[in-house]
Parts: C-alpha cells; sequence; structure tokens
C-alpha cells in the first residue's frame, strides 16, 4: 500500500501543471488561447445541456401539468401602444444611423443568424484573447523581458 502523498508532493504536483501551462502559454500563446476558449465553450454547452437534461428528467414528474386558459388575453389596446418618441434617444442603433455610414450588407446564413446568442461571446472572447496576446508581445518586446 502506497503512503498518503504530503503536503510537499501535492504542492510540487501544483507547481508542475503550472509551469507546464505557463511555458505552453509563453511558447504558445494563441494556442494556449485556443484551447482555453475552447474548454470554456465546451463546459458551457455541456453545463447548459446538462442542467436542461437533469431538469427535464426530474421536475416532469414533480410539476404539475397546469393550463393557463384561465388567464384572459391581453387587450389589443395593450398590444397597439407605441413607446414613447423619446425612447429612439437611447437607442445607440438611432444615432448610428443617422451618422449615414455606408455600413457593408453581409448576409448571413439563416443558421447563423439564429444562434447569434451564442457564438458572437465567443467570437469576441477570442478577438480580445487575442489582442490581449499581442499587447503583452509587444510589451515584452519593448522591455526586453519575458512575460509569463
Amino acid at each position: 500500500m502506497e503512503p498518503a502523498p504530503t503536503d510537499d508532493a501535492k504542492s510540487d504536483a501544483r507547481t508542475s501543471r503550472e509551469a507546464r501551462r505557463n511555458r505552453l502559454a509563453r511558447e504558445h500563446p494563441v494556442r494556449f488561447t485556443l484551447q482555453r476558449v475552447g474548454v470554456a465553450v465546451v463546459e458551457v454547452v455541456l453545463g447548459v445541456l446538462g442542467v436542461g437534461a437533469i431538469i427535464g428528467v426530474f421536475m416532469r414528474g414533480l410539476l404539475p401539468d397546469v393550463s393557463w386558459a384561465w388567464l384572459p388575453d391581453v387587450p389589443q389596446w395593450i398590444q397597439d401602444l407605441e413607446p414613447p418618441a423619446w425612447l429612439r434617444y437611447v437607442d445607440p442603433f438611432y444615432w448610428l444611423g443617422r451618422l449615414d455610414i455606408p455600413w457593408p450588407s453581409i448576409d448571413l446564413p439563416g443558421w447563423l443568424t439564429g444562434s447569434t446568442k451564442y457564438w458572437l461571446p465567443i467570437a469576441i472572447a477570442l478577438v480580445v484573447a487575442l489582442g490581449e496576446i499581442d499587447r503583452r508581445r509587444k510589451k515584452a518586446d519593448d522591455t526586453g523581458t519575458d512575460q509569463d
């Protein structure tokens, strides 16, 4: 039977993992960034799907089937309400439209436009992370030191 690892052994293992991670980040920053973002995406997808499946399985039998037919329909006059005119000044797209900039027209596929709320934050995270890599690389070149 092996003896239980001591705190020093755990500390050494943690330090060697951190050293490998730091070396990968230093030697291959783009690969490191893509790997970190990819792992985060997989964690989010599995978390959402997993939690949704667990809730669906366990709660299906626990929650009663509620009929919402007793609620009244929304009156037409509420559906016809228009927002106040001053509210348009809060909308940034209103101001961008007033700049008369010839924005390019990009037609995205239907499957891509329907899932924008999922892939757009990932794309923004990649752009920000790659920009941070460039910033650190320039800073390291300016100072002549190696950044961790």
